[in-house]
């Protein structure tokens, strides 16, 4: 996308070395992202031992 409109050069101006650390920080990004939203979403210890008490 930012090739077409012009704001970057043709991959072939890139060494693999940049384009391979530019996969390994999206790898990185996602994976941090992925974490973070399962960890929101994900019960904590504090309401499953009080959801237990309130129903026993």
């Amino acid at each position: 996308m930012n090739q077409l409109m012009g704001l970057s050069g043709k991959q072939k101006d890139y060494p693999w070395q940049a384009r391979a650390r530019g996969m390994a920080a999206h790898l990185v990004l996602v994976l941090t992202i992925s974490t973070a939203l399962n960890l929101m979403r994900a019960p904590t210890l504090c309401s499953s031992i009080c959801n237990r008490w309130m129903t026993a």
